[in-house]
C-alpha cells in the first residue's frame, strides 16, 4: 500500500450534474499506473450486499490498525489539502473548522465494532470469485461472509455543502459462511 504522501489531487474538474471533482493519483507514475489502488485483506461485511435504486455497496469491516490508519492519514491529507486548495475546490477562502465541518470521513466509526468502510459496486460489476476462483453472483454475498477486495479510489467529490473520497470495488474474493459449514459431527457422551 503506498504511502498518502505519495499522492497527489487533480485541478477541479466539472461534473455532469454541474458540481465538482478532483481526483487522487500516485505521484510520479505513468497514466495507466497512476489510479490509487488498495488491496483489502480478508474482511468482514456485517450487511452483505446493500442495493438503494441503482447503487450497489458493500460495508466493509476494517480490523486491522495500519489499514485504519491509512483511511485516517487519507481523511486527514484530503482535509489539509482542501484548505490549502480552499479557493479552487470551494470558490471561496475556508477556516480550517468550517473544512473539518463539511468533510464526510471514509470510516463509519462504531464504539462497539470495528469501522466500516463503504465501497460502491459497479453497475454490471462480474468480477466476483469465490475461494476456488470460480466466477460468482453478487447475491452470494450475505451478511457476516468475508471478502478480499481490490479497491480503486474515485476521487474527491463534492455534493451539496459536503465533500469526502469514495471507493468502487474493482475485484472481489468472497469467502461464503457456506463455504465454511461444518462437516462430519461430535458428540460429548455423559457418564
Amino acid at each position: 500500500m503506498q504511502s498518502v504522501k505519495d499522492l497527489s489531487f487533480s485541478e477541479p474538474k466539472s461534473n455532469r450534474s454541474g458540481g465538482q471533482h478532483v481526483f487522487m493519483n500516485k505521484k510520479n507514475t505513468s497514466y495507466d499506473d497512476s489510479h490509487v489502488v488498495i488491496s483489502l485483506p480478508k474482511c468482514k461485511v456485517p450487511f452483505g450486499v446493500t442495493k438503494y435504486n441503482t447503487n450497489t455497496s458493500l460495508s466493509i469491516q476494517i480490523c486491522n490498525d495500519d489499514l485504519e490508519s491509512y483511511f485516517n492519514d487519507l481523511d486527514n491529507l484530503i482535509k489539509q489539502t482542501a484548505q490549502q486548495n480552499s479557493f479552487k475546490w470551494f470558490k471561496k477562502n475556508m477556516h480550517e473548522s468550517v473544512i473539518q465541518e463539511l468533510y464526510k470521513p471514509q470510516l463509519k466509526q462504531n464504539q462497539n465494532f470495528p469501522p466500516l468502510l463503504s465501497v460502491k459496486i459497479p453497475p454490471k460489476f462480474d468480477e466476483i470469485y469465490n475461494t476456488k476462483n470460480e466466477k460468482i453472483s453478487i447475491d452470494i454475498i450475505k451478511q457476516r461472509d468475508f471478502v478480499e477486495a481490490e479497491i480503486s479510489n474515485n476521487g474527491v467529490y463534492f455534493v451539496n455543502s459536503s465533500f469526502g473520497t469514495s471507493w468502487k470495488v474493482v475485484k472481489l474474493t468472497v469467502h461464503s459462511m457456506n463455504e465454511q459449514s461444518i462437516k462430519g459431527y461430535s458428540f460429548i457422551e455423559d457418564e
